[in-house]
């Protein structure tokens, strides 16, 4: 549900018709988000206590604990953002780090004055891990402890939609970092620089490494697919050089580009992380995540007003 608040891109022209690429733009859409992603924390604990297996209720205890825990921090490090852009509207917060400093450094919310949000960045990173219950916050799914936690008795579909529901908030939590840090569909560069021919060039690469494997194989059908990739490669690179189109393929382009980053940010740092004990995460949100994200918030504030922007 929330994915229908978030913006892919600016205002466009399409056949003379000035289209959003953005399926609802609410001037509270970061609200929104946050109220919606909350109620997560009804499914996973009622899933653990209609179970009716110690260890699922105990998983679900744990996910209601430690998703409320880590919503606070979050909240705190988006009220920061929201300081700094003066507005609830995702479109309108992307807009505000439009442009460049010094003529190369991009204007968003981890470099931007009166005081970079970069702490902040970090801080929901940090939640974000925890709200989804990814590595090093895994608590509610201990397999050591929990069995699986609170979808031990689910299998099949109902095992797989926990499963789905949990990869799309991964996806929600990064593209509302995107969003809110990254400058969402702005590039990394201006187009002086070459911004505009970075997919092409991107794809080209793959392209020309397809190609490579095709005239060196490691198996024997990789002969005949590799070429057909390497063919749809080069179309898309194509693709992304025609002007009338850019202006619709850029923006998505960058937005993608910059979530795709974060959610292998995601997945490496399951691959690489231990995992807390349980009162080591609790511990860590309300000792130290808290505190720090407070301070954050109350410094973001005392320059937003002093210095303004």
């Amino acid at each position: 549900i929330p994915v229908v608040v978030i913006p892919f891109g600016p205002q466009i022209n399409i056949f003379g018709i000035e289209t959003r690429m953005q399926l609802t733009d609410l001037n509270v859409g970061i609200l929104f988000i946050l109220a919606i992603s909350s109620l997560s924390v009804y499914g996973i604990a009622l899933a653990g206590w209609s179970s009716n297996n110690k260890y699922a209720l105990l998983g679900g205890l744990r996910a209601s604990a430690q998703m409320i825990s880590y919503e606070l921090p979050m909240g705190l490090t988006i009220a920061g953002v929201l300081l700094v852009a003066n507005s609830l509207s995702l479109r309108e917060i992307v807009l505000d780090q439009s442009g460049y400093y010094f003529g190369f450094l991009p204007r968003w919310h981890v470099f931007q004055g009166p005081v970079p949000q970069l702490l902040g960045f970090v801080l929901f990173l940090i939640s974000g891990f925890a709200e989804t219950n990814r590595i090093p916050f895994d608590l509610p799914e201990a397999e050591n402890e929990l069995v699986a936690g609170f979808h031990t008795e689910y299998s099949s579909m109902k095992f797989a939609s926990f499963f789905m529901a949990e990869y799309a908030n991964i996806i929600t939590v990064t593209s509302v970092a995107t969003l809110l840090f990254l400058g969402g569909w702005t590039p990394a560069f201006p187009v002086e620089m070459g911004s505009n021919y970075t997919p092409a060039l991107l794809f080209l690469a793959a392209a020309a490494i397809t190609f490579f494997h095709a005239r060196n194989p490691a198996r024997a059908r990789d002969r005949y697919t590799m070429p057909v990739f390497g063919a749809i490669l080069l179309l898309v690179a194509g693709v992304f050089l025609i002007p009338a189109v850019q202006d619709i393929l850029l923006p998505l382009f960058w937005f993608a580009a910059k979530t795709g980053v974060l959610l292998f940010v995601f997945i490496w740092v399951r691959g690489t992380s231990p995992r807390f004990r349980y009162d080591q995460l609790m511990a860590f949100t309300w000792k130290f995540l808290f505190p720090v994200a407070m301070l954050n918030l109350m410094v973001t504030g005392l320059l937003v007003a002093l210095y303004g922007k």
